[in-house]
């Protein structure tokens, strides 16, 4: 079954040497802005919670599955994650080159359901007295 890391992987496997043949996206303080799903370890981002002052911190992993549409996959990872600021700086005109390259890479997935996970994080922090 396919999962957004599998995704992921697959937009790194081909995105980067056909559309970015230097190499991976610059490199950023936060990994989350540089790779599509990089922040969804639960740790790290409570660790992030408590370091800024929440409290009161709980994660849930919520399961679901979604129908795959191979070309709507391929939009979504390359159109709606940090590659494409990445693939615009280096090459605008590659946008089409990368959507067309991922929708075939994800093309044994189309019309099959793949498992979705996301974390729900709630936490509480303190109002800051006025000033």
């Amino acid at each position: 079954m396919m999962s957004l890391s599998v995704a992921a992987a697959e937009l790194d496997a081909v995105v980067l040497p056909t559309v970015l043949p230097d190499g991976s996206p610059k490199q950023s303080l936060r990994p989350f802005d540089s790779r599509p799903f990089s922040y969804a370890d639960p740790a790290l981002i409570k660790r992030d919670l408590l370091a800024a002052g929440f409290t009161d911190i709980e994660c849930e992993t919520v399961g679901l599955s979604s129908r795959v549409d191979a070309r709507d996959a391929a939009q979504g990872l390359v159109l709606g994650s940090p590659f494409r600021s990445e693939i615009e700086r280096r090459d605008p005109s590659a946008l089409d080159q990368a959507v067309n390259a991922v929708t075939g890479a994800l093309g044994t997935w189309n019309g099959k359901d793949a498992p979705l996970s996301a974390h729900v994080v709630t936490a509480t922090k303190a109002a800051s007295p006025p000033v």
